[in-house]
């Protein structure tokens, strides 16, 4: 893209963003609100494009009237919407670093070519949604294109959606999605470690510490290696595909598409899943933290089979307890300790 080309494509992103600012002052005038309205009426892509920057603006926080200036004129490289310029992976909008806050306040950010839209000309202003859920609390939302997604307790998710693409980032948690089919526009689920690509189906997608869990009950679902690329598995209905985080191994289960997306119930279902897992999960429901002693780590590779009701945490882990020579303390209030016990004792709670 020539510095001609740039400058045509930044212009109206430059409107947009003077608005923003100038319509949040309190002290804004009628006569500035008139000039707003007949803006709008010149285009009616200017509205859209104001409602899509405002969504930004109240998702990433304040901006200055010198950002998008000062973010945009080092460089004559075409830029495009980026999902890691979101905030759920590492939260780095949070950083004071300002030109990554200002390169997310516009949406925009230089990707490796894997994630390159299909019209690199032009820069595109995605919409952004965000669904965040509180700990043992369920969160059922409407995306954009028509999409369902649920959202398990303590898990965040962020849409961006392009004219190419519908991408939403899922740092850790659970999330079940209701997919409307856009055979031209791939819905993506991204987590740190796995990129899921659907075109219309139901599926479920759990990021925790050491496992990432993709399940399909409808249509198909693509998982591919988030750093390399490679494709791990194409998963039909029924098919549950587990990837390490640790060394990206992958293996693929067949469980029953009834037991997807069950923890929407608040039941939580394990079909060899390790303790790890289903220590990740009861932390979403539980206000007070739950820890592993020193020197118990080998507990979290124990594996559990069975069904578990989320909302009741003590009952979760007492018996946990009578599976696995694993003691459970609860004599401090502050943080409930896990620790391996004697398999012989029988006084393990």
């Amino acid at each position: 893209m020539n510095e001609q080309s740039a400058a045509r494509n930044l212009g109206p992103l430059r409107e947009v963003h003077d608005w923003v600012l100038l319509l949040e002052d309190p002290a804004v005038s009628e006569e500035q609100r008139a000039a707003f309205k007949a803006w709008c009426q010149e285009d009616t892509r200017n509205l859209a494009l104001y409602e899509r920057a405002q969504t930004f603006h109240k998702a990433l926080g304040r901006l200055t009237p010198n950002d998008l200036a000062q973010s945009t004129s080092t460089s004559n490289q075409t830029v495009i919407p980026t999902r890691r310029s979101l905030a759920v992976r590492s939260m780095r909008w949070l950083l004071p670093s300002f030109a990554l806050s200002v390169v997310a306040a516009i949406c925009v950010l230089l990707l490796p070519h894997r994630f390159f839209l299909s019209s690199p000309d032009q820069i595109a202003m995605p919409i952004a949604q965000s669904i965040q859920s509180e700990v043992a609390e369920t969160k059922r939302a409407l995306l954009g294109d028509g999409t369902n997604i649920t959202v398990g307790p303590a898990t965040t998710a962020v849409a961006s959606f392009t004219a190419a693409v519908r991408d939403v980032e899922l740092s850790n948690g659970a999330a079940y999605f209701e997919v409307a089919s856009e055979a031209a526009r791939p819905f993506r689920v991204v987590t740190e470690h796995i990129v899921a690509t659907a075109l219309g189906t139901e599926f479920d997608v759990r990021a925790r510490k050491e496992v990432t869990r993709v399940a399909v009950v409808e249509g198909t679902v693509e998982v591919r290696d988030i750093e390399s690329n490679n494709v791990l598995e194409v998963l039909r209905p029924g098919d549950e595909l587990v990837v390490s985080n640790l060394d990206g191994a992958a293996v693929l289960n067949r469980i029953t598409t009834s037991s997807i997306g069950a923890w929407r119930t608040g039941r939580l279902v394990y079909t060899g899943a390790s303790v790890g897992e289903l220590l990740d999960d009861a932390r979403r429901y539980s206000d007070v933290p739950i820890r592993v002693a020193d020197g118990s780590e080998s507990i979290l590779n124990y594996q559990v089979r069975g069904v578990f009701l989320g909302e009741n945490v003590t009952t979760l882990l007492d018996t946990l307890a009578t599976l696995h020579p694993v003691k459970i303390d609860y004599s401090n209030s502050e943080v409930i300790l896990l620790s391996a016990s004697d398999p012989k004792d029988s006084s393990v709670r």
